[in-house]
């Protein structure tokens, strides 16, 4: 078990916790389709079409149908960056330990649920399916790619700082292009980018850092109907709009 640590120091969550993508789709089998086109393999699934999680080598990606599909009111391209854990109970105890700490856990159909805030910041967390509870669990067979959640905010002290109470440290203590930090619980937790911007709301957009040549991710991208372009914001990287029209980020690894 990789023990994680908090921002004391302490061996507060010992628990190993993955970086999920969470997307409000309004097509989620063409966002899957897409997705697999890049390495990720489907986990889970319901037969409704509206719910899938697909696995990376490191970190995973969510998928939850928008509007009436999915019965619920988010806008079709919403995304965020939730953690997933493998024991919800379990956590949040450790979590309230803290007196600074609130975790509030509730029931859902496929599982639990829960928010953590600290401060002025709230994080989404997800329980790991124990039980299928009707959908179907796929034997997942990821490539070489990992998620990596990227968060644009105008107060990267406290994400930072809340992401560490989970266990999740700066890679680059002193900062990478552009001043963001990669933050890791773990090789296999998937990555949280946080990019500093000045005012404005939050904002998440996926990433994929992919062990393969980016001219033939590209290529590939284009033979199969994508639009991409070619950026370069410290390191290079791929631009490719998704089926939601959201745009994602694919890095060399």
């Amino acid at each position: 078990m990789i023990t994680n640590q908090g921002r004391t120091g302490s061996a507060r969550v010992t628990q190993t916790l993955e970086v999920s993508a969470f997307r409000f789709s309004a097509d989620p089998t063409a966002l899957v389709d897409f997705l697999s086109l890049l390495g990720l393999s489907v986990r889970v699934s319901n037969s409704a079409g509206n719910w899938y999680e697909l696995q990376g080598a490191a970190g995973s990606i969510s998928i939850h149908g928008a509007g009436e599909l999915g019965g619920t009111t988010a806008e079709p391209g919403t995304t965020d960056v939730i953690v997933i854990t493998p024991d919800l109970i379990a956590l949040a105890e450790q979590l309230r330990a803290d007196g600074n700490i609130s975790v509030d856990v509730w029931d859902e159909a496929f599982g639990r649920q829960a928010t953590m805030t600290v401060g002025e910041r709230t994080i989404s967390i997800n329980e790991q399916q124990s039980d299928p509870y009707g959908y179907q669990v796929s034997d997942p067979k990821p490539g070489p790619v990992t998620v990596v959640g990227h968060c644009y905010t105008d107060d990267v002290e406290t994400t930072r700082s809340a992401f560490a109470e989970l266990g999740f440290a700066a890679v680059d203590p002193a900062g990478g292009p552009d001043d963001r930090i990669r933050l890791q619980a773990s090789e296999s937790s998937g990555v949280i980018c946080l990019h500093p911007i000045v005012g404005g709301p939050d904002r998440y957009l996926v990433g994929l850092e992919i062990e393969q040549d980016l001219d033939a991710v590209d290529e590939l991208l284009r033979s199969a109907g994508f639009a991409t372009r070619h950026v370069d914001t410290g390191e290079s990287g791929i631009e490719v709009t998704d089926p939601d029209g959201q745009p994602l980020l694919i890095t060399a690894r």
